[in-house]
C-alpha cells in the first residue's frame, strides 16, 4: 500500500462523513473506528519491533485527529477505544497477537493496554502526538504514513 494513497483514502473518509467535536473532546464514531482499524492494519507488518508498529499506528490516528482539530489526543486514550470494537473482536484478536496485546475473549476487551502503552513509551518516550496545524482546522489534509512515522524516530 502506497503512504500517501493511504493518507489520501483517509481524507477522503474524513470528508464524506466530519466527525463530530464538541467542548474540545473528540467523539467518536464509525468513521473513527475504520480510520483505527486501517492503520492497525498498515502497521501489522514491518522490521520495527511490535510495540512500536504498535505506537506508529496510534500516532498516525492521533495525528489525523490532531489535523482535523485543536485537540491534542492522548495516544492511551486511542488505544482504550480497541476495547470497544465488539462487531469486529476476530480482527482485534488477530492484531492484538501481531502487536503482543491480548485480547480477553469471554469480554471482548483488550487486556495489559496499560503496560503495552509503558512499554511503548519506554522504547519510544513521547505519549502525546505534539503537531502544529498547518491547516484549517476543519478540514483533514493529507495525512501520510510518515508524519506519524517520523515523530516516533
Amino acid at each position: 500500500m502506497n503512504p500517501g494513497n493511504f493518507g489520501r483514502n483517509i481524507a477522503r473518509l474524513y470528508r464524506e462523513r466530519q466527525v463530530v467535536y464538541r467542548q474540545r473532546q473528540v467523539v467518536w464514531n464509525e468513521t473513527m473506528d475504520t480510520l483505527l482499524m486501517n492503520s492497525l492494519l498498515y502497521f501489522s507488518s514491518g522490521s520495527e519491533p511490535p510495540l512500536v508498529r504498535l505506537g506508529f499506528a496510534y500516532d498516525h490516528v492521533a495525528t489525523c485527529i490532531r489535523h482535523s482539530t485543536d485537540v491534542v489526543v492522548s495516544l492511551e486514550e486511542i488505544a482504550r477505544r480497541l476495547s470497544y470494537f465488539r462487531r469486529k473482536y476476530k480482527l482485534v484478536k488477530e492484531l492484538c497477537e501481531v502487536f503482543g496485546c491480548y485480547f480477553d475473549s469471554s469480554t471482548l476487551k483488550v487486556v495489559g493496554t496499560d503496560e503495552v502503552w509503558a512499554e511503548v513509551d519506554s522504547l519510544v518516550p513521547g505519549k502525546y502526538v505534539e503537531i502544529r496545524d498547518v491547516c484549517q482546522p476543519t478540514y483533514l489534509p493529507m495525512c501520510d504514513i510518515e508524519v506519524s512515522y517520523s515523530l516516533r524516530r
